[in-house]
């Protein structure tokens, strides 16, 4: 019979010594709200930015997921444009229908060329 350790989160290779670190009670709602941002425990976003590292956005992360989802819904968009002109001619399709569908692309567009100037706009470019 095997007999499986529970591995606690707080030990492993980093969790040989602590740094104690006096801070106000405020300062300390400001770095654990800006730890829940980044989607990080407090005592690793300290450790990442004292060594220089800088954590990833959340900010940036949730403008990637809604260009991703923006995408998808353009591209199922202009599926059913296609679906309508192209695969069922025989189906009277009204020309009212046909502008809102391109209205509905258009303006996905254009969403998703506001989201990628936000991304530019937050994330730095990479050095050549």
């Amino acid at each position: 019979m095997k007999i499986e350790k529970q591995r606690n989160k707080n030990v492993g290779p980093r969790a040989q010594k602590s740094v104690p670190v006096r801070m106000t009670i405020e300062e300390y709602d400001q770095i654990k709200r800006t730890a829940e941002k980044v989607r990080l425990p407090v005592s690793t976003l300290l450790r990442e930015l004292a060594l220089g590292h800088n954590p990833p956005s959340r900010i940036e992360q949730d403008t990637f997921l809604q260009v991703a989802y923006l995408r998808g819904d353009l591209g199922r968009l202009g599926g059913l444009l296609k679906m309508w002109l192209v695969d069922a001619p025989s189906e009277a399709v009204s020309e009212a229908d046909v502008r809102s569908a391109l209205h509905k692309i258009l303006s996905r567009q254009d969403e998703i060329c506001e989201l990628v100037e936000r991304l530019r706009k937050i994330i730095p470019a990479k050095p050549k």
